[in-house]
Parts: structure tokens; sequence; C-alpha cells
């Protein structure tokens, strides 16, 4: 995967997992239901400050993997408390097991950053922003969103070619058809040349495209057959009297 796709691409895993051990610990961070984390290195802090995303890593990390992002569900049991970078999202954002697209910095709820002299966890959620968009004035931000909107404009475009010799079956159709006039009524609204608009933009392709790659997927799994492939099947013979 390029630095690209890794944003596009990424595979947000969630597990279930508790550290006990945090419970009786004066310097863990309590987790809560409502929100995902995941433990990091200052290194992926670099990463975020340097592209604005949750990337997976280069590479295959432990277990083979590739190209995925491991979450965890907040709860009662799941403590952290070996004083390493968490980072938190809201479970309104990151809802599915397998959901594809990185993770934004605007999407993160919390950085939380173990603080020696305070000795416990703080969210430093907006210093992260505020270095962020120190490191990257707002023309080079919107920049890096024209070609992200691009290259999912680009993906969307695929996924939609790769599916539309199903759309005779209805299911497909409508979920199809509802991501097209979504799709064209973004393209034809006119961006203001705001940082934001940009943003939201890019937000609503990568759903869009996470739609169309779950739609493609039950595709394949459901076996369906293709529209050419019911024109070309013979009629059934008529019996003979």
């Amino acid at each position: 995967m390029n630095d690209l796709e890794r944003i596009l691409f990424a595979k947000n895993r969630i597990v279930n997992q508790s550290f006990g051990l945090g419970r009786t610990n004066p310097i863990s961070l309590s987790t809560d239901s409502s929100h995902i984390y995941r433990v990091i290195g200052m290194s992926q802090v670099e990463d975020i400050l340097d592209c604005g995303y949750v990337r997976p890593p280069l590479g295959k990390a432990k277990g083979g993997h590739s190209g995925e992002v491991f979450w965890s569900q907040g709860g009662e049991k799941l403590f952290f408390y070996d004083k390493r970078p968490v980072l938190e999202i809201s479970s309104d954002k990151l809802k599915d097991d397998g959901q594809i697209g990185a993770i934004s910095l605007d999407m993160l709820t919390g950085i939380w950053i173990f603080d020696e002299e305070q000795n416990k966890y703080v969210n430093k959620i907006q210093e992260i922003r505020k270095q962020y968009n120190e490191r990257h004035p707002e023309e080079e931000q919107i920049q890096r969103l024209k070609i992200l909107i691009a290259a999912y404009e680009e993906q969307i475009n695929r996924q939609i070619r790769d599916v539309q010799p199903y759309m005779h079956e209805p299911t497909i159709n409508e979920g199809i058809t509802k991501i097209i006039i979504k799709n064209n009524i973004i393209n034809a609204s006119q961006i203001i040349d705001s940082l934001n608009d940009y943003k939201n933009v890019a937000e609503l392709k990568q759903a869009m495209l996470y739609c169309l790659i779950q739609i493609n997927d039950f595709v394949r799994m459901a076996n369906f057959t293709t529209q050419e492939t019911n024109q070309e099947q013979p009629a059934e013979a008529t019996p003979s009297i």
C-alpha cells in the first residue's frame, strides 16, 4: 500500500478485550462503552501529525495483518496503564468491524498522552490539532484533500462499474442508485473554497466508497449471476405432445 492507499483502504478492526490490571493502577486510563480506543506509540502520533489520519503501519503487522488498524471497544473492564499514547473515537464514527477508510484527526475525540508531572493520562487532542495546523497551512491541506477526493471519486466509479452487471437485482439496484444520486448531488454542489467544505466532502466520499465495497462484497458472497449471463441462458424447451 502506498501512502494514499493507506488512507483510502485502511480496514478498521474492533476487538473486545480487557486489561484488568489497570483497575487497581492509579495512573490507568479508564474507558467507556460509547468510545473505541487504540493504543499506539509516539511514532504513530508523528504519522498522524504528518498526514492527518490514523493509517495502518507500513508492511505487515504482527500476525501477518496488512492494511489493518486495530481498535478496542471501551467499557468498564478496559484500562490502559503502560503510559503509551491512546487514541479515542466515538462509536458513532467507527461503527463496524472491518470499516474501510482511515480515521481522520478531526474524527478523533481524544489523543491521551501520559503526563509525567501530573502522573496521569491527559487528553492532548487540541494540542495535536494545533500542531498539525501549524505544520500544514490551510492551502496545503486543501490541496491534499483535493487529491484525496479525486482518488475517492476514481474508486467510487470503479466500484460502480464492477457492480453494474448486477443492477437487475432489485436490492442491488436500489442501493447503487441511492449512492449514485447522492454522489451526483455532491459533485454538482458548489464547494466554497474553505477547508471545512473539503473535509466534509472527503468524509462523505469515504462513507460512499465503504458502502460500495460492502455491496460488492455482498454480490460476490451471494454469487449473483450477471444480467448478460441471464440473457444468454437458452429458453426452456417446450415438451412435445
